[in-house]
């Protein structure tokens, strides 16, 4: 009772006036009509409709006026929000997660590279020790250089750990 009288143009919600527009331009043309759109209810709150209107013609084919329907669809539009709000949640949780894993994955290489590098250093260590070794016995024994036969040994070893080294 308390919408008898009232056209339903001036329940729309403020800002989406150009359904009202919109309405115009079809009841001139005589046209269907079919919207989603905002309206304030009787206390103010908004409420979220379907409208789909459709000519009524006489026998003769005269344009009559309108039929129609209104559908309170509020219920699916909070959903529908709802179900964006969570999907931006998802999609920012999904790119933390990714920079997370990316994070993750640099960490690993470089601890791969390093355990990786502290072994080469560790062969490479190895490879130095008997280059070292002789090297230091015939600088601090000189008289290693009068066996000829010795000091081509150990000269053989420094040059085979070298090879290994450069292996």
């Amino acid at each position: 009772e308390e919408a008898i009288g009232q056209g339903w143009q001036s329940h729309v919600y403020p800002a989406d006036d150009e359904v009202v527009s919109a309405w115009q331009k079809a009841f001139a043309e005589h046209a269907t009509f079919q919207v989603e759109n905002r309206i304030l209810d009787k206390d103010g709150e908004d409420r979220w409709i379907l409208v789909f209107v459709a000519p009524e013609l006489a026998e003769d084919g005269e344009f009559v006026g309108y039929v129609g329907s209104m559908l309170d669809i509020s219920d699916r539009k909070r959903a529908e929000e709802e179900l964006a709000l969570r999907n931006q949640q998802l999609e920012q949780t999904l790119k933390e997660l990714g920079a997370t894993q990316e994070e993750m994955i640099r960490q690993e290489r470089l601890r791969a590279l390093g355990t990786m590098a502290s072994g080469i250093a560790h062969d490479f260590n190895n490879d130095l020790a008997p280059i070292l070794g002789y090297a230091d016995m015939m600088l601090n024994h000189p008289d290693i250089l009068q066996d000829e036969e010795r000091a081509i040994e150990y000269l053989r070893h420094i040059h085979t750990a070298a090879l290994s080294g450069a292996e």
